[in-house]
């Protein structure tokens, strides 16, 4: 009986609960005035050290918005093996880690078809005049924007990019649109997952006939004077000339930057985002920051540019959106999907151990041994696929274990381990044990996975991302607005942003989230 006795006191004693208001039903446990709309914003690439470095150069209203006034998490980590754009972005709104979400890389190899898979195709998904199906029948984990449509709230939740892998990853299986750049083409696209009938939603329409009305006038990239003196290679000068609607390139620029802040913007004021007192959702992920990495290198004077271009870019989002919304009533996200590392030749003249492995050279190379060790090749080869020194090959258990083996004693490797090992969990000690069962899903991982050496990457791309170095791993992770106490704070996972903010705008957090609720964030 003494549970019950205090149980009624407790309800004698509390003041009595407001009857709900009439109109759109809210979700609330935390502030008195929660959040209407929750921008979350992911800057492809952003090394935790962008915001520290180029800070001397930002503006009021950018990036200051969160290192000023914001709870910030400098240093937040991704736990995994491989960073890159498909499993950041399916981490970033499902709060859970890749062996969760089913996207362990940007592309694997389906053994079951013989043939090459992308972490967002979907041949029955094309809509729009896009050249290929895409849509979310990969992802196996729901994400925040799924949470507050299964609230049975009447949330509006909007995801855009550049790319469709972070468009689709972050809207997840229920958005009332997930739009992004047709790199070909240059026009939104989005998926028929999204639009049954398969019509883009004519403010989309609008954007693409915008794009088109400016077809065949010049633009160009310019970097005027001085920089901060931390960007080694490259000076003042022209970046890139482009003619609009004839170079595809064109998006790898500021200019791409501005057209995803117009689509964020027409898209919320479409969907009316913020409008009442139902928590919305905005994803925006910059890919055109990742792209410009990966041609010039994290040290090249053009990466400084860019972050000045975000700056602008997010100050313009800022006051877009805050036109539309009261600023009290928002609340904003700030990380990336991935850092990147140094170019191979950059490090290599600075006395570190810069290294490129020839990918291509490596699977000839493993299949020749393969052949002398165990035995004649199967039909179509040993080795199958190799990328991101993820290998897939014939199915053998004994040229796994061969592979893996030949593997850790080529140049630039530092572990390998087949799926043989996870299963049986022969895993290296801590932290890359954790780091591997974070990120391993068999049957799309590969049957041998190669972990390069620091400053060893593989392919040919100037920079690229591909281990869970910290250059690679670390990100930052910052709030500000609605319900968030300023302050800095060390540690925090990517995993954690999710389950955050689903504390802040009052539902449950992704069924299979597994970060924490960062607590010391929190106003209240």
């Amino acid at each position: 009986m003494r549970p019950l006795v205090g149980l009624l006191c407790l309800a004698l004693l509390s003041p009595a609960l407001p009857a709900p208001a009439h109109g759109a039903p809210t979700a609330r446990w935390t502030t008195a005035d929660p959040p209407r709309l929750a921008v979350v914003l992911v800057i492809d690439q952003l090394r935790a050290d962008y915001l520290s470095r180029f800070r001397d150069r930002f503006g009021p209203d950018g990036f200051r918005r969160f290192l000023e006034h914001g709870a910030v998490f400098p240093n937040a980590e991704y736990q995994m093996m491989q960073c890159m754009t498909g499993p950041g972005h399916s981490v970033v709104l499902t709060g859970a880690w890749p062996a969760r979400t089913g996207i362990p890389l940007n592309d694997w190899y389906d053994a079951e078809r013989g043939a090459k898979a992308y972490c967002v195709a979907d041949a029955a998904a094309a809509v729009g005049g896009a050249s290929k199906g895409t849509g979310p029948a990969h992802l196996r984990a729901p994400t925040l924007g799924d949470a507050l449509k299964n609230a049975g709230l009447p949330a509006k939740v909007l995801t855009v990019s550049h790319k469709d892998r972070a468009a689709i990853l972050m809207g997840g299986f229920r958005p009332d649109a997930a739009v992004w750049m047709d790199r070909d083409s240059v026009r939104w696209m989005s998926s028929a997952r999204y639009r049954h009938g398969g019509a883009l939603p004519p403010w989309v329409q609008a954007l693409n006939k915008g794009l088109a009305a400016q077809a065949g006038q010049p633009w160009a990239w310019t970097v005027a004077g001085p920089g901060l003196g931390v960007s080694e290679e490259g000076g003042p000068g022209e970046l890139g000339r482009w003619v609009i609607g004839q170079d595809p390139a064109l998006i790898e620029s500021p200019w791409g930057m501005e057209r995803l802040v117009d689509a964020a913007l027409a898209g919320a004021t479409a969907l009316g985002l913020g409008a009442d007192e139902t928590p919305d959702l905005l994803g925006v992920s910059f890919s055109v920051f990742d792209m410009v990495g990966h041609t010039h290198g994290p040290n090249h004077r053009a990466m400084e540019a860019m972050a000045l271009a975000a700056d602008a870019a997010l100050a313009r989002l800022f006051k877009g959106l805050e036109a539309q919304v009261p600023r009290e009533r928002i609340v904003y996200v700030l990380t990336g999907d991935h850092g990147v590392a140094p170019t191979p030749e950059y490090a290599a003249a600075r006395g570190l151990p810069g290294q490129r492995i020839d990918e291509d050279a490596f699977g000839r190379a493993l299949e020749a041994h393969l052949v002398a060790t165990v035995g004649p090749a199967p039909e179509g080869g040993w080795v199958r696929w190799v990328k991101k020194l993820n290998v897939w090959l014939a199915d053998d258990p004994r040229a796994r274990a061969e592979a893996a083996a030949w593997a850790r004693r080529q140049p630039g490797i530092r572990l390998a381990f087949s799926r043989e090992d996870v299963a049986a969990g022969r895993l290296p000690p801590e932290p890359d044990r954790t780091r591997i069962l974070n990120q391993y899903v068999p049957g799309r991982s590969g049957d041998v996975v190669a972990l390069p050496a620091p400053f060893v990457i593989a392919g040919d791309a100037p920079a690229v991302h591909m281990t869970g170095y910290a250059y690679d791993r670390m990100v930052p992770l910052a709030f500000a607005g609605a319900g968030i106490r300023p302050g800095v704070h060390p540690g925090g996972e990517v995993v954690d942003l999710a389950p955050t903010l689903a504390w802040l705008l009052g539902v449950l957090p992704p069924a299979l989230s597994e970060g924490r609720v960062l607590r010391e964030a929190l106003a209240d």
